[in-house]
């Protein structure tokens, strides 16, 4: 059940991913990231926790959003995959969409969000911010690994404690309308005690950085897990010979924590490695599961042979494999638009819209634009 403006008194606001099936988590529409509140995405590694992130970044800008971005990054990554940025549709060199920090030390980097915050309640600057991001909670070190020596930083539980000061001042500062908060945190494997044989067939358990201060503070964590790998074929430029690839994963989002909504939802999509997610799997996949007669996507033939309605009783031609189907509707947006409009209003607006090029395409429009000078 989603909640609407009439169910209650108040209304959450805040910034979607541009995917309603990924927003799904929070049960309020066009909701992934509350302002005036703090998220924490965390995950292992390549779970597309950044790539998440910058695509709700690129949805706002789409829709005409003209409030700022403050991004701290701690783990010096994000000016090294500038190009794959710009693809989700996100410039980082716009200065006045984009404030982007190398905060030095854990300290350094609060005070620059605290200070932020305090100004704009003072009224000293009328600078409006959507998005305060901090990459990563693992990478913030406190002041006094930097001007100790290496192993000479004896203090237990420190960077725990700073968390917590941080967060406490923070949610004090944050006004209900302002910035959405969202801390990037690595989940790693602890280490386990138990020995003998049996140890081999203990669970894996997993803990973040930070203590729990962040477990405590944040409105909404979200868990990032990777499900999969997808495989294609290439070809190498220097062999020429024909190759088998990872060209994609298959990430599960599942709601830890959410003071929004209903926790524990979970949703799943499809990351394509330089594109970002991609619609047409999940699209495709809601067309055939959805039940209604006819079907919105028939599947024959031992589940390979595929069409889809076009709205009017007849179905289009068949496409043989689900492959063949999907490089089909990725090259032609209105037959996409038709199923999504079929399958649901929420599907409809959000593909009506989509536009987003792979890192590949932009690099080639580029490159053609030089030629031209």
């Amino acid at each position: 059940m989603e909640i609407t403006k009439d169910d209650v008194d108040f209304y959450i606001n805040g910034y979607g991913t541009g995917y309603v099936w990924i927003d799904y988590l929070t049960g309020v529409p066009g909701v992934f990231f509350p302002e005036g509140a703090i998220t924490e995405v965390m995950g292992q590694k390549s779970t597309a926790k950044t790539t998440l992130i910058f695509e709700a970044i690129g949805a706002y800008h789409r829709s005409g959003g003209t409030k700022k971005t403050l991004y701290l990054d701690f783990e010096r990554t994000v000016k090294k995959q500038a190009n794959y940025i710009a693809a989700l549709g996100v410039d980082i060199a716009n200065k006045e969409l984009f404030q982007y920090e190398q905060p030095s030390t854990f300290q350094e980097g609060g005070d620059i969000i605290l200070k932020l915050l305090r100004n704009k309640r003072k009224g000293e600057t009328q600078q409006d911010y959507a998005f305060i991001i901090v990459d990563t909670v693992a990478a913030m070190r406190p002041e006094q690994e930097v001007t100790n020596d290496l192993g000479d930083t004896k203090q237990q539980g420190l960077r725990g404690k700073l968390m917590s000061e941080l967060l406490r001042n923070l949610t004090s500062d944050l006004e209900p309308d302002g910035p959405a908060v969202i801390f990037v945190n690595q989940v790693y494997e602890q280490i386990n005690i138990n020995r003998g044989p049996a140890s081999a067939f203990m669970p894996a358990a997993y803990d973040s950085a930070a203590s729990n201060a962040l477990k405590y503070y944040a409105s909404f964590r979200v868990t990032l897990t990777l499900k999969s790998k997808l495989k294609g074929k290439s070809i190498n430029p220097f062999t020429f010979e024909e190759e088998e690839t990872f060209v994609g994963s298959v990430v599960e989002a599942m709601a830890e924590k959410s003071k929004i909504g209903v926790p524990f939802r979970k949703a799943r999509f499809v990351v394509k490695y330089g594109y970002g997610v991609d619609p047409l799997p999940t699209l495709i996949s809601a067309g055939i599961n959805k039940p209604c007669d006819p079907p919105i996507i028939k599947v024959e033939g031992n589940k390979s042979i595929f069409s889809y309605n076009l709205g009017n009783g007849d179905f289009s031609q068949k496409f043989k494999g689900l492959a063949a189907i999907q490089k089909f509707l990725s090259e032609n947006h209105e037959e996409t638009v038709k199923i999504a409009n079929q399958i649901s209003p929420e599907w409809g607006d959000c593909l009506s819209t989509f536009s987003k090029q792979s890192l590949e395409t932009l690099q080639e429009s580029e490159e053609d634009a030089s030629e031209d000078i």
